[in-house]
Formats: structure tokens, sequence, C-alpha cells
């Protein structure tokens, strides 16, 4: 009896030790590790995705300065990064973007990029030019998250002959609310509602040109937005005339129609 007791507790110390073993800081929080926080047989090793927003991406490499040439002149590191549908010459540190990282944690950089096309995917490996050479890490891909139809509108209220109000409902998870990359944006993010008499135009290729402009528009600035809902007010309308709308997102300087509704004001008052 003894002696079972005794093997039963070296398995549970064992079980616990496998599990205190088994968490990474560098994994994804079910025990599967990154890949480049085990490598330490290349001076530059590519890291994995850590977030991916609307506009957004944080990007992650290892560093193995001991494998780095003893004089280590010049050694400059970081992440080169470009959309997967651009031309690529892996041999050559000339296309897409870099960001130089000049501290790391440990063997870890971390590196954010902000102002990002939305809903598309990026390749990116970790760098390091040391004695005038560049080592690379393994050429991975990320994606940045799409943000269509984040915001629906409803069926048009408190329509007269000359006005008509829409309410909007916005859905927070596709948002990615906090996402600090959709904040960054080269334009503050908007949602809103465009009305017009010609419904043809209500698609993402005329919302994406300047054309647009000139037809009734009603919106809010993204981030501003304190709850799901808003309102959009359209006035100077005509009389007895049907219209069509749609919602509309823009990040950056790329926009997104929804659905397409239509309401018909109503004839003339006379007072």
């Amino acid at each position: 009896m003894k002696k079972n007791m005794t093997f039963l507790m070296l398995m549970l110390s064992a079980l616990v030790s496998f599990t205190a073993c088994s968490s990474d800081d560098d994994g994804d929080g079910l025990g599967n590790k990154d890949a480049g926080s085990e490598n330490t047989t290349d001076v530059a090793v590519t890291g994995a995705v850590q977030e991916s927003g609307v506009q957004s991406l944080v990007l992650t490499g290892y560093v193995n300065e001991g494998l780095i040439p003893t004089s280590g002149y010049g050694t400059k590191m970081g992440i080169q990064y470009g959309r997967t549908n651009d031309s690529y010459d892996p041999n050559s540190i000339a296309w897409g973007g870099k960001v130089y990282v000049t501290n790391l944690e440990g063997r870890k950089m971390t590196v954010k990029l902000t102002g990002m096309a939305s809903n598309h995917q990026w390749r990116y490996r970790t760098f390091v030019y040391v004695d005038g050479r560049y080592y690379f890490g393994e050429t991975k891909t990320a994606s940045t998250k799409d943000f269509t139809n984040i915001v629906t509108a409803g069926s048009a209220s408190d329509v007269t002959d000359r006005s008509a109000v829409v309410t909007c409902t916005m859905d927070l998870g596709k948002a990615t609310w906090k996402d600090e990359g959709f904040h960054d944006s080269q334009a503050e993010p908007t949602v809103g509602v465009v009305c017009t008499t010609d419904k043809t135009l209500l698609n993402d290729a005329y919302l994406n040109k300047d054309d647009f402009r000139g037809l009734q528009t009603s919106f809010e600035y993204f981030p501003r937005l304190q709850n799901t809902e808003f309102t959009c007010a359209f006035s100077f309308l005509e009389p007895n005339t049907t219209y069509y709308y749609c919602a509309y997102t823009c990040v950056g300087y790329m926009y997104h129609a929804g659905p397409v509704m239509s309401f018909t004001t109503s004839g003339l008052s006379v007072k």
C-alpha cells in the first residue's frame, strides 16, 4: 500500500511539472508554441501574428544575437512586410516596407503596423543586417480584417414630403471596437447613410469615387459613437419621390456599401 501511494505521488508531481512547463508566453493560449520562440539555429527568426485588426497588425520576430558575426558592425534588425499580391523577390530587401527595432525583449521583437489596407493578406519576415549582409527569417502571411456590413440601415421613419429619418445599427463584434488600427487610419473612420434617387449609384465602386459626395449623405465618426445605434436625418428632399439609400462604412479612404433600401416622400403639403 505504501509503495502504491509513493507511485501515485510521483505521478502527480510529474503531471504538475509537465503542466507548468507547457506554459509559453509566446503561444496562443492553447499550448501551441510560436515556432519562432523555439528556433535557436538561425540569426533571424520570423514569429507569429500577435494581433490582427481592420487596419493593424502586431507581428513578432526573434534574433539570436549569439549567431551574429563577431564584429556586429552596423547591426540593424526589424520586420519587412508587403501585400501578397505585390511583386516579391525572397532574395531582395527591396519589396514592401521595413520597420526597424532598436530594442529586444530577450530575443523577441514586437512590431505594430497601423493604417494598413483592410481585408488584405500580407507577407512578412524578420531580418537582421550586419557587416553588409542581410539575414532573413521564414516568410509568413497575416491578414487584416474585413469591415463589410459593420453597420446596417433600418427602415426609414418620420417620412414627410421633404424629409426622412433612418436609424442604423452597429455590429460591434465586426467593428472590432478596440482595434487601434481602426482609430489610427489616415482619415477618421465614419459610418453613415447615403441617399439618392438613382439606385444604380449605391455600390462600392461608385462610393469609392469622388462623385458620390454630390449625393445626400449623413454620417457619424466611428470612434465617437457611444452605443450600437445612431440616427441619420435627410432634409430638402423632393415631394412624392422615391429615394434609395444604404448604410456605408468608410475606413481610411475606402467605402463599403450595405444593402439598398427605399422610401417615398409624401405629396407636397398645402397649408
